[in-house]
């Protein structure tokens, strides 16, 4: 293995430190995930959401390989979970190809996303670099080819199905852009002052030149020109084949008729034909037009050649002609199938001019006023650029006029439209404000006339608007686009020139919001929903550089964005009037950031030092709750269309509480990041909505129409199972889930209190804590009472609130101990235990009726007198159900005291003064350096192998003597503390959440399979401490994986020994004298077999605990037995144990071959 600091190529070192490049991945990867949970149902959904959540917990417990390990699991069942969900990728409308298709795409995705969370962990980066490199380079090479169909998928299911190859299209040249240019690695770096050279050009890519982007290719970029040109490729000819596959039969009549030419002629329209052509040649012009515009930032960098030697300068410039031609003939192709495409096709109506003189016309305002365009963009206008200004201010006046002679313009616009097309060339090189004024008011002109003309005297609404207002919205914007770049370049206040695009912003997203709610004949939008995208995402990205530019102020920068990004609710959002709430929403939610934007804030030379105060801090919370209770009408439109119903009054109030605690989160952090109050109000007020949403519990009030909903918004009532059924025994009523609720909102307001001062109040203490922790816990407690033990006597729910509120208490308390907490702790555990006892024996057949013994209490289940068979099964579900809340309590308690007994060691071992630091472990230091390096070797590491190697070679001895001392430390601590008994009591509450749990297996192994149960277990008893009684030392990534490991074991062959023992008829224990001779032989043989595959269970059990090793022809001769058990075994639990075990011996093997191989390297 590669030692991290390793030189991974020539002038190139690998440095630890963050993955970068952590923006655009999420953006590629996680639309495409939601999307695939979101087809998938609750089963893919919930596969993810349990492994994200045990991972977590993993690596709270300080775990990270079982949080990656979890991680990875989770998505391959998420991934085998699509597949069985049902109709997620096979449907009738969709093609087998196709389906194949998604489906390794599907696959695909969720690796990437393994991918990208294994970067994020720096065990990985330290001690497999290659792994790391790997990782980066894959994510970023696969990355366009799998996102980009999941992307179109995402955008098709949004938008429809008929444009599926133009968001295609779209979506591979956001990941062309994103994935595809010159980026430099996050973990290569040059030598010497190169690396800070690099990590600058890795901030902005976009910003370096063609020939830097060709020197970091060479050096620490993480794709190669050849990756590039794949990408490019994929970009170039996926969309256009899709497109051809989609309408082959239009586009190539002859191959899909047997008429001959008459059937061609007559079948299909010539002009469908050349749309569809059209179309084809737009889709492959635009990838060579968007590269050649990116070339700046290395668009073409995998066809400018690189390398040094030669004539670079005369390479350089014959590359710029030629990608400038390309560029240029691409262009026109594209502006020409546009022509075709778009203007004859959408606005063919329009032209009044027959053909063929209309495509003349066209031709020639289009292409006339492109050159022009492309000419003061490019810069080349002027005498010093090429093009003559004349000259292209006759261009433009000869497209202006052929323009409204195309549309059927009288002869008295002309002369607007020639002076309008002269005029705005020459404001391009003179910024003169009068030909500016000529240029706005020519074009304004012949627009009013187009306007008037066509649609303002009709006598139609549209959404509400009369068309003559709609027609002067339109034409108030087209003036105010065309006004705006004239008035920065003649220097105009920024103030000015962002108030009137504010305005133009709000009027334009009102012109969009109403003819995006007209819907034609067909059932479409007459409006394309994704020109609302294009058009919000231009304007996000215009205000942000127009006020990085200075051009606007900050506030009316701001404002612009947030009614851009609020338009994009038109399309996103079903429903109507949901462009003023969300733009309300993004308002809000943003102001905190801009009108106060705190310390270091500001966008100034001088950064604030004042904080805000309380009050503004309120006033902005109260100012998002508003927002969002106006919007709750597009809160209830985007429930339904996810669920299909409508949401109940609870979902509702709940996702608008959730929203608030959301949306409030940044402000709390950016500017109360020192206040308990804030954060706890932010945690509460989003776990209630969460609450709310997830239980969905009766609400004091009945949704009805009036000031909270209307006609059309009415939520949907869930009644309770008392309202259907009655109230009979069993029957579920709804308001025990504000208990549950209760439970877990003071539950967090108790665990958020500081530790020394109790409440953020100050008022109470520990007292208050006790009386808080306590309530919660007999609130959960009557709640699992009243759900899940219908029917119950009194005294078993008196004790299961009882117990519940003891475990309260007591994870409280060592959550935070405070007083004499640790001398009565032990106390309330014990009573906890002795409350459960008492539950589970008051369900004992004998402890009804009339005591002990008698008919009674004679036999436990076994039909005793008074006792009926419905009595009988109540009372064994009461036992079950005690076990259960047995077994998940005492797990809280253990997994509390885990946590803190972890970090009072963690603490103990960073205070301790003779604590010295292995120089020769690896591991990052101070900026991502490797440790126990010299200055001059921190990146290239030729020194650092060995010493890493000797590190991994370290001595059983060495090990032990570290693990005793780190115990030594935590015990001391611990005992100064008075916590000495939590090691102790965290056994015991580990050990009784195994049992407990293993005995509801048990009752469920004859009905269902026990053995994959038991293996689930298992990692119950990695919660295990070191208690100086039974656990002396579990110290070490190797000996807390030895308990589990023997657990396991012990209860497979156990199991396996009772299902041998019982024969091949699963019946009764037959004593051993007993047997018969049919019998003997198939117990006998399962025994031995089982005996077989406990070798390789021992040896790994054993090198785990003190680094005994087995030689590898031993373990040769005990795997196979494995395999014989596994084929010749009658018993279930025997051949899951021969799993287990051959895995055992896979592993044992593995690490023994490297630890071998480290030790031969320090050699």
């Amino acid at each position: 293995m590669t030692h991290p600091s390793a030189a991974v190529g020539g002038g190139v070192g690998y440095r630890i430190g963050t993955f970068r490049h952590n923006a655009r991945v999420a953006c590629a990867l996680l639309p495409a995930v939601f999307m695939l949970a979101g087809a998938g149902g609750s089963l893919v959904a919930g596969t993810l959401l349990a492994g994200v959540m045990i991972a977590y917990v993993l690596d709270v417990l300080k775990m990270p390989e079982g949080a990656l390990a979890t991680t990875w699991c989770a998505l391959a069942g998420a991934y085998l979970a699509s597949l069985i969900s049902g109709d997620v990728f096979f449907t009738p409308a969709r093609s087998d190809a196709v389906a194949t298709m998604l489906v390794v795409n599907a696959g695909a995705t969720l690796f990437l996303c393994g991918l990208w969370i294994t970067l994020q962990f720096r065990w990985v980066q330290i001690s497999h670099p290659g792994v790391a490199l790997a990782s980066e380079k894959l994510l970023f090479a696969l990355a366009p080819s799998v996102c980009g169909p999941m992307l179109t998928w995402v955008a098709s299911a949004s938008f429809g199905a008929a444009s599926a190859p133009f968001y295609a299209s779209a979506a591979f040249a956001a990941l062309y852009r994103a994935f595809s240019l010159p980026t430099p690695s996050s973990f290569r770096v040059l030598r010497g002052a190169s690396c800070t050279a690099a990590a600058a050009t890795s901030a902005t890519p976009a910003s370096a030149s063609a020939s830097d982007a060709r020197a970091t290719n060479a050096t620490t970029c993480i794709l190669r020109p050849r990756d590039a040109m794949i990408h490019f490729l994929l970009f170039l000819l996926v969309p256009p084949a899709a497109y051809a596959r989609t309408h082959a039969p239009t586009m190539f009549p002859g191959g899909f008729t047997s008429g001959g030419r008459d059937a061609i002629v007559g079948g299909v329209d010539a002009g469908a034909i050349a749309e569809h052509w059209s179309a084809v040649c737009a889709l492959l012009s635009f990838p060579v037009v968007f590269a050649c515009a990116c070339a700046p930032a290395g668009g073409t960098w995998w066809a400018d050649g690189g390398g040094g030697g030669g004539d670079r300068t005369g390479v350089a410039r014959s590359n710029s002609k030629a990608r400038t031609r390309i560029a240029a003939a691409a262009l026109a192709v594209f502006v020409g199938s546009a022509e075709s495409r778009v203007v004859f096709h959408g606005f063919g109506e329009y032209v009044r001019v027959p053909a063929p003189w209309s495509y003349v016309l066209v031709t020639v305002a289009l292409y006339g006023g492109l050159g022009a365009c492309v000419a003061a963009a490019s810069g080349a206008l002027g005498e010093r650029g090429g093009v003559p200004t004349r000259a292209a201010a006759a261009a433009c006046a000869i497209a202006g006029v052929a323009g409204v002679v195309a549309v059927g313009a009288p002869p008295w616009t002309c002369p607007f439209a020639a002076a309008s097309g002269w005029h705005g060339a020459s404001f391009a090189t003179s910024r003169d404000a009068r030909s500016g004024f000529v240029f706005v008011a020519g074009a304004g002109v012949c627009a009013h006339w187009f306007l008037r003309r066509n649609f303002w005297d009709l006598d139609v609404a549209v959404d509400g608007a009369p068309m003559s207002e709609l027609c002067f919205f339109l034409l108030f914007s087209l003036l105010v686009a065309l006004a705006a770049p004239g008035m920065a370049a003649c220097g105009a206040r920024a103030s000015s020139i962002g108030t009137l695009l504010c305005v133009h912003a709000l009027v334009f997203a009102r012109c969009e919001e109403a003819l995006y709610a007209e819907v034609l004949e067909d059932g479409e939008p007459m409006y394309p929903p994704y020109l609302v995208v294009a058009t919000s995402a231009l304007g996000v990205a215009l205000s942000e550089k127009l006020k990085a530019r200075g051009t606007v102020t900050d506030t009316t920068g701001w404002l612009m964005k947030c009614v851009y990004a609020g338009k994009l609710a038109i399309a996103m959002i079903p429903g109507d009037r949901a462009l003023v709430p969300c733009v309300l929403v993004a308002l809000a939610a943003s102001s905190p950031h801009v009108v106060d934007p705190g310390v270091g804030g500001g966008g100034g030379a001088k950064p604030r030092n004042r904080r805000m105060s309380p009050a503004r801090g309120l006033a902005h919370a109260a100012f998002l709750v508003l927002a969002l209770i106006h919007a709750r009408f597009a809160a209830f439109d985007v429930v339904f269309a996810i669920t299909g119903h409508r949401p109940s009054d609870a979902v509702l109030f709940g996702g608008l509480l959730a929203c608030a605690g959301i949306g409030n989160a940044p402000l709390a952090r950016a500017h109360f990041s020192r206040s308990r109050v804030a954060a706890r109000a932010v945690t509460l007020t989003t776990t209630a909505g969460v609450l709310l949403c997830a239980l969905k519990p009766p609400m004091p009030w009945k949704g009805e129409i009036g000031f909270w909903y209307d006609e059309a918004h009415v939520p949907d009532a869930e009644p309770d199972d008392a309202n259907v059924y009655g109230t009979r025994i069993g029957a579920r009523a709804g308001w025990p889930c504000w208990l549950l609720i209760f439970t877990i909102l003071v539950a967090s307001f108790v665990a958020s209190s500081p530790p020394s001062r109790g409440l953020a109040s100050g008022a109470g203490g520990a007292e208050a804590r006790f009386v808080l922790s306590a309530a919660a816990g007999a609130a959960g407690g009557v709640y699992l009472a009243v759900e899940h033990f219908p029917g119950s006597d009194v005294p078993l729910r008196t004790s299961i609130a009882t117990a519940c509120a003891l475990a309260g208490v007591f994870v409280a308390f060592v959550h935070a101990p405070s007083g004499g907490a640790p001398r009565w702790l032990p106390l309330v555990f014990g009573a906890y235990l002795a409350c459960l006892a008492a539950a589970y024996a008051s369900q004992h057949p004998g402890m009804t009726g009339g005591g002990f013994g008698g008919e009674g209490g004679g036999s436990f289940g076994g039909g005793g007198g008074h006792e009926s068979a419905h009595e009988r099964a109540r009372m064994e579900d009461a036992r079950a159900g005690v076990a259960s809340v047995l077994a998940g309590l005492s797990l809280q308690i253990a997994f509390a005291l885990k946590l803190k007994v972890s970090g009072i060691s963690r603490g103990a071992s960073v205070r301790d003064p003779n604590r010295r630091v292995d120089r020769a472990r690896p591991g990052p230091g101070p900026g991502g350096v490797m440790r126990g390096a010299s200055r001059g070797t921190a990146v290239t590491g030729k020194s650092d192998g060995a010493s890493a190697a000797a590190a991994g070679f370290s001595s059983p001895y060495r090990a032990r003597r570290s693990a005793s001392a780190a115990a030594s430390l935590a015990h001391r601590a611990l005992s100064s503390s008075n916590l000495a008994w939590m090691p102790v009591l965290g056994n015991v509450a580990t050990v009784v959440a195994y049992l407990a749990s293993a005995s509801l297996t048990r009752r469920i192994g004859s009905r269902t399979d026990a053995e994959s149960a038991t293996i689930a277990l298992a990692p119950i008893l990695l919660l295990l401490h070191e208690d100086g009684f039974f656990f002396e030392t579990l110290r070490g990534g190797r000996k807390r994986y030895v308990p589990p490991l023997v657990a396991t074991a012990v209860s497979l062959c156990a199991s396996a020994m009772v299902r041998a023992a019982r024969g091949p008829l699963r019946g009764s224990m037959i004593p051993l004298p007993m047997m018969t001779t049919r019998r003997a032989p198939y117990a006998l043989r399962n025994v031995a077999l089982t005996a077989c595959a406990t070798p390789c269970v021992g040896t790994l059990a054993r090198y785990l605990w003190n680094f005994q090793r087995v030689s590898g022809g031993a373990l040769a001769m005990l795997a196979p037995l494995n395999a014989l058990t596994f084929v010749a075994a009658d018993v279930r639990a025997a051949r899951a144990l021969a799993c287990v075990s051959m895995a055992c011996a896979v592993a044992q093997w593995a690490m023994q071959r490297r630890v071998r191989f480290a030790g031969m390297r320090a050699l």
